[in-house]
């Protein structure tokens, strides 16, 4: 779970913010919808039977959240009415995309239950 929060607080330092208007407003929208995507995120980890993730599903969770991170900070704002307004698309979806594999990762990984090795019996 630290890692969800750990590149939600960077999305929301670092990611663009949308741009609007001639007087170029800023509204911080990456910053105000990441937090909803990672307590959802959050919420599929908290889950009963979530805490004994294999280190696949974990590594996945990792992976998932560092590339929503990148995207958010890296991706191109689309600019609308001859760029007086900037919309950090990526940066607003990125997190939301994460939330859901992580519910995915954390579902099949809840559903196949723990791995046994052939052979090896405790």
């Amino acid at each position: 779970m630290a890692v969800v929060w750990t590149a939600t607080a960077l999305i929301t330092a670092l990611a663009p913010d949308l741009v609007s208007g001639s007087g170029s407003h800023h509204v911080p929208l990456p910053a105000l919808t990441a937090w909803i995507w990672a307590t959802a995120a959050s919420g599929f980890l908290s889950l009963p039977r979530s805490s004994h993730l294999s280190t696949d599903a974990v590594t996945s969770i990792a992976l998932v959240w560092g590339a929503a991170l990148f995207l958010s900070v890296s991706a191109p704002e689309l600019v609308v009415d001859d760029g007086a307004t900037w919309i950090p698309v990526t940066a607003c979806v990125a997190p939301a995309f994460a939330a859901v594999a992580t519910g995915y990762v954390v579902l099949a990984s809840v559903v196949r239950g723990p791995r046994v090795t052939p052979g090896l019996h405790r």
